[in-house]
């Protein structure tokens, strides 16, 4: 017996309105892609990582290093995934949070300083600039004492320090806590905007902010609902009776 061919009359496109009833248009485009007005198959999908935390709750991507730096913002945290212009991801990097310093603790004392006391910038960080510090000399030639001055900026926690002093080598001091820019939140909810720094530098910096809105945002959307629910089941119309016409 022949075969018959049926041609697809279906309409390129996804129906909506999530009924199906109406074939018109397709139902289900999770395979498929629409070329020529024909449907096409797309290869399906190819898992770049598995490891990211979530659910995001906001998705940037920035263009750095060859690279397609791709930013989930979670609840408890900001994440990276590098992806190359062939959809192979770098793996997954946790963002370390920078900010000012607020204590230094694990004081090296060093030896064969000049006794007395220097304010001096605490050098050394690989992202930080700007902290000062008091630093006292002993008569025997080493540190006794390190006040915090300033807390500069872009610190993180567990990070070395030093500061240039008369003669002698050796002195240390880590950062102990810093004032921290981002608190973890089951209602964080990221946003993001990226810019060129205005410094010269030729930097693409990238500013995100985690607002703990979410919930609030989950109230405007029941308030929402149940007014277009309470507004449907006021509209309804009253019932007309019509008088048969006359012959």
């Amino acid at each position: 017996m022949t075969k018959k061919v049926f041609a697809l009359d279906t309409k390129a496109g996804i129906q909506r309105d999530g009924t199906l009833f109406d074939k018109e248009c397709y139902t289900d485009g999770r395979w498929v892609r629409f070329q020529r007005s024909r449907p096409r198959k797309i290869g399906g999908y190819r898992q770049i990582t598995g490891n990211l935390a979530g659910p995001s709750r906001g998705v940037y991507v920035v263009v750095k290093n060859a690279l397609n730096n791709v930013y989930s913002g979670y609840s408890d945290g900001l994440q990276v995934v590098g992806v190359n212009n062939n959809g192979v991801g770098a793996g997954v990097t946790d963002f370390k949070f920078s900010g000012p310093i607020t204590a230094l603790t694990g004081t090296v004392a060093g030896s064969g300083y000049t006794p007395g006391t220097y304010a001096r910038e605490l050098t050394g960080s690989a992202s930080g600039s700007a902290a000062t510090a008091s630093i006292v000399v002993g008569g025997g030639g080493t540190v006794t004492g390190v006040t915090l001055l300033s807390g500069g900026l872009r610190y993180l926690p567990g990070e070395t320090l030093t500061a240039t002093l008369p003669a002698g080598s050796g002195f240390t001091v880590r950062v102990s806590t810093i004032t921290a820019p981002f608190t973890a939140n089951v209602n964080n909810n990221w946003t993001f905007d990226t810019f060129t720094d205005t410094n010269g530098t030729g930097a693409n910096l990238l500013l995100a902010h985690a607002s703990r809105d979410l919930s609030d945002i989950a109230d405007v959307y029941r308030d929402w609902e149940t007014d277009r629910k309470s507004t449907r089941l006021n509209s309804s119309h009253s019932a007309k009776s019509r008088m048969p016409s006359s012959a």
